[in-house]
């Protein structure tokens, strides 16, 4: 009797010190930064819990931290699967941008000679004043945003776009481009239009906006990039009321076949051949969903506009699964390296004169397809 009853305090002391050195454990910050969730705000107390802490004031599981993991798992898990799309570097998370620059030639691909305009969207403090949203337009839009905030980071669309935006820069310029920036800081006040003349009076040869979105369904994840529609660059009027945005609008190869375009409106084509590009290379190097290239009428940097320009928004922030990749350091690299190569695709075209939008957009349709498998 006496053996069995020490056997079981010793059993039960043995559980109580794995308990104890769990919650140690779990308490324990990660010192590995990039692999950290940000800290997850706690939706009924509003605190936020620090990232790493597994354990609240009471030794209760923190529900938040364990989500914020599981989560963290199964992108990792999506991203270790994702077979459909290659690189030589890496894709998404596992993108490796010391072995990019170590192995790729950037002269190869040389920009020496154009003048290319990065606009980071949004800002820190929301301008909530109106502006037309064309020149002469009765309509007006906000002059700037915030932009979106994650949903499972509360990190800030405007922090994420200029993460990213610096590290096209830097590709940009070590392929000999002049690059212009349309803001360096998160603390400035830049309306649309504003950014938009930043770029004219630069007579940027083309330019990118970059940007994250939040959907109204969270399970939407993946990537679009937004066009100038082709009524709205010439005569600087709207020719018709602001069409509102849909996630489902693609421009196919048909309507590219059949549209007639105006001999004039070259930098309708333009825009949407660097967008067809950038997206097909963004896509391979990150790994995420081509959710369409949709064409707009409504949007106020485009339509103050003198030179080709796209809008990518580089993922959704409403999605756990993209959120966390878009706070990674290696996915940013992936996403600025993809829209450089998309750049330099579309720069290739602008040195031949030779915009087969067919092609390319049959192409993007072939991986998009070849994704939704």
């Amino acid at each position: 009797m006496l053996s069995r009853m020490v056997k079981q305090l010793v059993a039960a002391g043995l559980s109580l010190a794995f308990m104890f050195t769990s919650a140690l454990c779990l308490a324990a910050p990660n010192d590995k930064s990039d692999d950290t969730l940000p800290s997850v705000p706690d939706a009924e107390s509003e605190t936020e819990y620090a990232a790493g802490v597994g354990v609240d004031y009471y030794g209760h599981a923190d529900n938040a931290y364990f989500n914020g993991i599981g989560s963290d798992m199964t992108t990792k898990l999506k991203d270790m699967l994702s077979a459909s799309v290659s690189s030589e570097y890496g894709v998404g998370i596992r993108f490796d941008m010391d072995e990019a620059m170590e192995e790729y030639d950037f002269s190869s691909d040389d920009l020496s000679g154009l003048t290319i305009g990065i606009d980071p969207g949004h800002q820190l403090i929301a301008d909530d004043e109106l502006e037309p949203i064309a020149p002469g337009s009765l309509l007006s839009k906000v002059k700037q945003s915030s932009g979106s905030v994650g949903v499972k980071s509360g990190i800030g669309e405007h922090t994420i776009n200029l993460i990213i935006a610096n590290k096209l820069a830097g590709l940009l310029r070590l392929s000999g481009a002049n690059v212009i920036m349309s803001r360096t800081d998160a603390d400035v006040s830049i309306s649309n239009s504003e950014r938009a003349e930043i770029m004219n009076e630069a007579n940027v040869d083309f330019w990118i906006r970059l940007h994250c979105e939040s959907a109204q369904d969270a399970n939407t994840s993946g990537c679009t990039v937004l066009i100038p529609s082709e009524g709205m660059l010439f005569n600087n009027t709207l020719s018709s009321p602001a069409k509102p945005r849909s996630m489902s609008r693609d421009i196919t190869t048909r309507e590219v076949k059949e549209a007639s375009i105006p001999a004039d409106n070259g930098m309708y084509v333009k825009s949407l051949a660097l967008a067809t590009a950038v997206i097909k290379e963004f896509c391979t190097f990150t790994g995420a969903q081509p959710l369409g290239i949709v064409s707009l009428s409504d949007q106020t940097g485009f339509n103050y506009s003198d030179s080709p320009v796209i809008a990518i928004e580089m993922g959704c922030l409403s999605n756990e699964a993209d959120d966390i990749r878009l706070n990674r350091a290696a996915y940013q690299d992936a996403c600025a390296f993809g829209v450089y190569r998309g750049i330099n695709q579309y720069a290739a075209m602008i040195e031949s004169g030779d915009f087969d939008i067919a092609s390319l957009l049959e192409s993007y349709n072939n991986s998009k397809s070849t994704k939704e498998k």
